[in-house]
């Protein structure tokens, strides 16, 4: 049985693979593959769950100095499992990359090539507890821990109470501003009809009554000239007219002002 080789790849990270929550939704996390060689070489993603992750690509090659890199997806489930990754290479031609990918897989049996070097990777789930510090995901998808920083909860209680003290503040000034209204005014009209009526008294009644007989004898000439036989000359019948107009015109500012005292 052939030896070992020794893993040619340098993997980032390189002993475990972790993922933070929520894991009710798909969590995330990255694997750098980094060729220092001149050689050409192909790599396999192998999981002991593979139900429960997607890896993108799960195969594939890295040129001489060149990197790539792999996207793990965890899939919502328990986290009470353990799961590992494998990272397997083999080094390979430099017109590996021109082949079809199905002459790239059987590449994968030819024993001139193998055996080939592997890698485990131990996965971990990051759980977040109210007394423990939070954890960060930097970009080379190592998890790190940062110091301890107040709870999410406590960060978001004294915003929403200060926008609840300043919104009863808001209602209380209002309030105080509706309870400081002036009492609405009163119109004109009903200014009158109180100044007229706390304002009667027996000379007011007088006044009245002495216009009321003005329009009564006013009304008692316009008949009297409405009744008289119309006379054949011009002159007097345009006299009568006026005498008539000017009769109405009296009578009807008597009546205004009689409603105005009332």
């Amino acid at each position: 049985m052939s030896a070992k080789r020794e893993q040619p790849l340098v993997l980032s990270p390189s002993d475990k693979l972790s993922f933070r929550p929520p894991f009710d939704t798909v969590s995330t996390s990255k694997i750098t593959l980094k060729n220092p060689t001149d050689k050409m070489i192909s790599y396999k993603i192998k999981t002991t769950a593979p139900k429960r992750y997607c890896v993108r690509p799960n195969f594939g090659f890295v040129r001489p100095s060149g990197e790539e890199e792999i996207v793990v997806m965890l899939q919502p489930g328990p986290t009470n499992e353990k799961h590992k990754f494998q990272v397997q290479s083999i080094i390979v031609p430099m017109d590996f990359a021109d082949k079809p990918k199905e002459d790239q897989m059987k590449d994968w049996s030819n024993k001139e090539y193998l055996p080939s070097a592997d890698t485990k990777l131990a996965c971990v789930f990051v759980e977040l507890e109210e007394t423990t510090s939070i954890v960060s995901e930097d970009d080379a998808g190592i998890v790190t821990a940062n110091e301890q920083t107040p709870e999410k909860n406590e960060l978001k209680k004294e915003p929403v109470k200060q926008e609840f003290v300043e919104k009863k503040v808001e209602e209380e000034k209002v309030h105080q501003h509706q309870q400081q209204l002036p009492a609405p005014e009163k119109s004109p009209a009903k200014a009158v009809r109180t100044s007229s009526t706390s304002s009667s008294n027996p000379r007011d009644a007088e006044e009245i009554k002495r216009l009321r007989a003005a329009l009564e004898e006013a009304n008692n000439k316009i008949r009297a000239l409405s009744s008289t036989a119309p006379d054949p000359s011009d002159e007097e019948n345009q006299a009568r007219q006026k005498q008539i107009i000017i009769y109405i015109f009296i009578a009807f500012m008597i009546g205004f002002f009689i409603g105005c005292v009332l």
